[in-house]
């Protein structure tokens, strides 16, 4: 048992340049993710809206999840709001995380961008117009600057 877990430890080293593991409930994970509503940016209509800030390999990224919120109906401390439908979709949104970072782990292809391209665009077989588009875009940059 402590062997493998020793090939765990070194297969998620390879993954991060840092020299920690962030232990959750006995499972290994170089990923976390944390919810925040920003008061200070508060909209004309008095929500707030509802970002994930993900660490992967000691990088943070801070996305918007489209969603809003009224402040009194958020607890910081838990992370959590007061509405069921919107915890239940922040649940969903952690699990999303999660897969991907497991795929990418299989893939060995785990870091902050891989799992933002992953969760914005979705998985490299899935043909998107956005992902068409991005790519012209950046065809065409590249060709700009020739």
């Amino acid at each position: 048992m402590r062997q493998n877990s020793d090939q765990n430890i070194l297969k998620i080293q390879r993954f991060c340049d840092q020299k920690y593991i962030v232990l959750q409930t006995n499972i290994q994970t170089i990923m976390k993710i944390n919810f925040l509503i920003r008061p200070s940016k508060m909209k004309k209509n008095g929500t707030c809206t509802l970002e994930a800030m993900i660490s992967v390999c000691g990088q943070r990224q801070t996305i918007s999840l489209g969603r809003s919120i009224n402040p009194s109906h958020w607890n910081q401390k838990k992370q959590q709001s007061k509405l069921p439908e919107i915890n239940e979709y922040l649940n969903s949104v952690v699990g999303l995380f999660y897969s991907i970072e497991n795929t990418l782990m299989r893939e060995n292809k785990l870091s902050m961008d891989a799992v933002l391209e992953v969760y914005r665009y979705g998985a490299k077989g899935n043909i998107t117009l956005l992902s068409v588009c991005n790519k012209f875009i950046k065809e065409y940059e590249k060709k700009v600057r020739v």
